[in-house]
């Protein structure tokens, strides 16, 4: 009697498996339910820093627009100097982020800033704190310049 009530056992159980198995099959969703959304590339700058070389940073002056160019209007700095740098405004503040000195550890990105587009047209230089900066034609400040 003992065999019997161990094969009704297994029966049973092998019974309850298949219906788990059919019924979390029918209620899972398909891929096709849910479409591949297609996320669009940042089209921003992004300002190469390094230790050294020609042009440091990298671009020297990066031209954000103010409407012209469909959203070439931000900005973010990318550290790979081998050290944390500081970069501080030195004419006016180009941003509608608030201001403040914009400080980027090595390796890291800074956040994207986005022009004001109430900003003059013209250059906004800045400078990089304990980094060596070079157009490879003089010691000018590297800069942001605002254009239509």
């Amino acid at each position: 009697m003992i065999p019997i009530r161990a094969a009704s056992r297994n029966a049973i159980s092998a019974f309850m498996v298949a219906v788990l198995v059919f019924a979390s099959g029918s209620c899972a969703k398909k891929v096709e339910d849910h479409p591949a959304v297609a996320v669009e590339k940042e089209k921003g700058y992004t300002v190469e820093i390094k230790s050294s070389g020609l042009p440091n940073p990298d671009p020297f002056v990066c031209a954000l627009s103010k409407g012209m160019k469909k959203d070439v209007d931000h900005v973010r700095w990318h550290n790979q100097s081998g050290k944390e740098v500081t970069l501080t405004f030195t004419a006016s503040w180009p941003f509608l982020e608030k201001l403040e000195p914009i400080v980027i550890p090595d390796g890291a990105y800074s956040a994207y800033y986005t022009l004001d587009l109430s900003a003059l047209n013209t250059g906004y230089p800045y400078h990089i704190k304990d980094v060596p900066t070079d157009a490879g034609h003089g010691p000018d400040d590297p800069s942001v310049s605002a254009e239509p």
